[in-house]
């Protein structure tokens, strides 16, 4: 349940079911090192929503000491309780794939029942509100 919670979160900020796809992605290709370094090179809020998320997620299953705070310039060693158990990491990664997963449904949800909530006038019998 803790994944679906985080999921939500994610997903109410993101919005952008591509976005999350494409940060899923990373993850599943590149790892974990790859996902955070991405996530911590974009300067938005979606990216440190999923940052925060991932982290508290992290701590919760005690695979992060509390009080971690993950940033670039400490990356490798912020992840070094990870990443020196390959089972911790392969938990932690199973984790991560599963939220944004979950993330990406309930985006595309949102978005499937607001399909013209795209920052654009809606159109009723033709005419812009």
């Amino acid at each position: 349940m803790r994944c679906a919670k985080a999921a939500q979160e994610i997903a109410a900020t993101v919005k952008d079911d591509a976005y999350i796809t494409k940060v899923l992605g990373i993850l599943q290709t590149d790892g974990m090192f790859a996902f955070f370094l991405y996530l911590l090179s974009e300067d938005e809020d979606k990216a440190n929503k999923i940052i925060d998320n991932s982290e508290t997620l992290l701590i919760e299953y005690k695979l992060l000491p509390e009080k971690s705070y993950i940033r670039s310039n400490t990356l490798h060693k912020d992840l070094q309780p990870i990443t020196q158990d390959l089972d911790k990491l392969f938990f932690a990664k199973d984790i991560l794939e599963t939220t944004l997963v979950y993330a990406r449904y309930y985006a595309k949800a949102v978005n499937d029942k607001n399909p013209h909530d795209n920052g654009q006038p809606q159109e009723q019998n033709g005419a812009p509100q």
